[in-house]
């Protein structure tokens, strides 16, 4: 009976311990893929989230032409979280985005990895109000997002039409300006022919008017056409080459240049992009338009000091800046002009690096302060009740054997009991014996 109560209070003290353990265990690795919408409209800033929970992972995250690499592994004995965010601008209707994360991660209970392979995917719907953001005209922004490649995504095509460098050999001419269209110069008599070189400003424009090229007597115009990578975008650079006449020993004169103001008043967009605090890269022009900015401080959004377009009465529309996240933000600049065409949008690409000591550190030991908490209350609850089970088991023992005690004293009395009664009825029976043989001698005298 003793044994069969300890089989069972030591079996229920197992199944606490083990009830114990299982509350305090952690979350089972998992990974995920979300965004704040699946279905944006022309223009619109998605965000997109990959997030993974485990003991170690190594993942990579990719959408919209770029990629992200999460990868880590807890300091701690639980499961920990990470996530990486990829944040564009939507395109035309009817594009689709399909971001994948891809790898492999472990769960802390386990040493075996599990492979994880999450895809989602964005498609843009169909716009109801102002769909200016998308490009028209030959001057339509920096990109243009309309072209699924092979795995979905979508490629961005460059609007930019100006050149690098341009010049004519031999006797070349100085000033080159990416934003002056148009050049003169003059060669001696003796240069009947020249070559027209030209340097592209973006890898994947198509130039034509190059080369070589016969000079007749006076004025010959040549033609330089840019057609960006969209294929809609267009400049023409001229350069007016004079070949003096037999004789003529007059100095070469070369058209001045402009001033630089003069120069951005030539190419519509903004004359001036100032941000608080903040320095652009590449430095401000007018005709670039796609900028990237480090950010290091925890704000929700950049301080435009001096936004200014080379129109008069042109309209400025800025998107995204506001509730700047940590990691990469797309905020949009769209200027419209008072001609339909008229419409160029830059982009300035935010990639926000919050300081670890005041955020994730800060997170880290609040989380970690609670789990010990959490932790330490439970042992200490646990070993509270071990306690009062021991002595539950103690008291019961020590009630069992003041029992089984009592028990023997009561033995023990009645014991005695039966001796002294059977040691006077042994005494009687031998005086019963002696008057016997007493009286039975003094009938035979």
């Amino acid at each position: 009976m003793k044994n069969k109560r300890k089989k069972i209070l030591y079996t229920v003290l197992i199944i606490f311990i083990w009830m114990i353990l299982k509350s305090t265990s952690v979350k089972a690795a998992s990974a995920s893929i979300v965004a704040n919408t699946t279905t944006p409209t022309q223009g619109q800033t998605v965000t997109v989230t990959a997030s993974v929970t485990a003991g170690a992972w190594n993942l990579n995250f990719s959408g919209a032409g770029k990629s992200e690499v999460i990868y880590g592994f807890t300091q701690t004995n639980a499961n920990s979280s990470a996530s990486k965010s990829i944040t564009f601008v939507a395109g035309a209707p009817g594009t689709s985005y399909t971001f994948s994360l891809t790898g492999d991660m472990t769960d802390i209970t386990s040493s075996n990895s599990q492979a994880v392979n999450k895809s989602l995917t964005i498609t843009v719907k169909a716009s109801g109000g102002n769909s200016s953001s998308g490009n028209t005209g030959s001057n339509s922004g920096n990109t243009t997002p309309n072209t699924p490649n092979n795995s979905g995504e979508t490629n961005k095509k460059s609007n930019i039409a100006t050149l690098k460098n341009l010049g004519i050999r031999p006797n070349d001419f100085k000033g080159f300006n990416a934003n002056k269209l148009t050049y003169s110069t003059t060669v001696p008599y003796e240069t009947e022919t020249i070559e027209v070189y030209a340097s592209k400003g973006h890898d994947k424009q198509t130039i034509t008017g190059t080369g070589s090229k016969k000079l007749n007597m006076g004025l010959n115009k040549v033609d330089i056409t840019v057609t960006a990578e969209d294929g809609t975008t267009k400049k023409t650079y001229t350069i007016n080459i004079t070949r003096k006449e037999k004789g003529d020993t007059s100095e070469d004169k070369e058209e001045e240049e402009p001033e630089e103001d003069s120069v951005q008043d030539t190419v519509f967009g903004l004359s001036e992009l100032i941000i608080e605090g903040i320095n652009l890269e590449p430095e401000f022009q007018t005709d670039i338009y796609e900028y990237n900015i480090e950010l290091k401080e925890d704000i929700d959004k950049l301080d435009f000091s001096t936004l200014l377009a080379t129109s008069v009465g042109a309209e400025i529309e800025i998107i995204g800046n506001e509730n700047l996240q940590e990691g990469e933000n797309i905020i949009t600049i769209i200027i419209k002009g008072e001609n339909e065409e008229e419409t160029v949008t830059y982009q300035i690409i935010v990639n926000k690096i919050v300081p670890k000591e005041n955020t994730e550190i800060v997170e880290e030991n609040n989380e970690q302060r609670k789990k010990m908490i959490i932790i330490g209350c439970t042992i200490v609850g646990a070993m509270l009740i071990i306690i009062i089970i021991i002595i539950i088991i103690i008291k019961k023992k020590n009630s069992i054997k003041e029992k089984e005690d009592e028990g023997f004293m009561k033995y023990n009395h009645i014991n005695d009991i039966y001796k002294e009664s059977f040691q006077n009825s042994l005494e009687d029976e031998e005086d019963y014996d002696g008057n016997n043989k007493r009286n039975k001698g003094k009938r035979y005298k």
